[in-house]
Parts: structure tokens; C-alpha cells; sequence
């Protein structure tokens, strides 16, 4: 995943924290941004606002939504109250919809 090399990290870095070019020791370059994305299906145990919040406090960025538990209505209740959540906290979460795949019918 650190496949970078170390002066787009440098660059990267010299771009975020502002720090000079050259910086304070030019041996060391940390990336600021995380490489991987953490995320949780939504569903009755974790839709309200509350949750929704403390769950981005814990760094969850991604909600998975698995579309045979869902109705048009729960997917617009809950669609409307992520929105309000990232409106309150001025950031976005990204959403995964997992639908259902090919049955084996026998």
C-alpha cells in the first residue's frame, strides 16, 4: 500500500503540514492521509443520528448498505438521516451498496 516514492511523500507532506521544502530532516516522510478505509453495515442497532456520530468519531468513513434487508422506505430514512449527520458535522460518509446476487434455486 506505501507503494509512493519518498518525493511524492515528501511533496505530499511539504503540501499538508507546511512545512519547507527541504523540511526539518529530510530522512523521514509520514503520510498524513490513512491508506485504508474502515467500514460497517448499517442497519436497526446503528442508524440513529447518535450512533451514526460516534461511529465517524471512531473513524468509520464508509456505510454499507445490504439491499435485501431493505425497503424503498428504510433506505430513505436512513439515506436522509446520514445526510443530516454529515450536515451537523461538516464531513461525508461514502456508501457501498451491496445488492443481492445470483440465487442458486434448486
Amino acid at each position: 500500500m506505501l507503494a509512493m516514492t519518498k518525493l511524492k511523500a515528501k511533496n505530499l507532506e511539504t503540501k499538508r503540514s507546511g512545512v519547507p521544502q527541504g523540511g526539518i530532516r529530510n530522512s523521514f516522510y509520514i503520510l498524513t492521509q490513512p491508506m485504508t478505509s474502515i467500514f460497517m453495515t448499517i442497519g436497526p442497532a446503528t442508524n440513529s443520528e447518535s450512533q451514526l456520530i460516534r461511529c465517524y468519531e471512531n473513524g468509520i468513513r464508509i456505510l454499507r448498505f445490504n439491499f435485501p434487508h431493505y425497503t424503498q422506505e428504510t433506505t430513505k430514512r436512513d439515506i436522509d438521516t446520514i445526510h443530516t449527520v454529515e450536515q451537523k458535522i461538516g464531513a461525508n460518509f461514502q456508501l457501498l451498496i451491496d445488492t443481492e446476487g445470483p440465487e442458486i434455486r434448486s
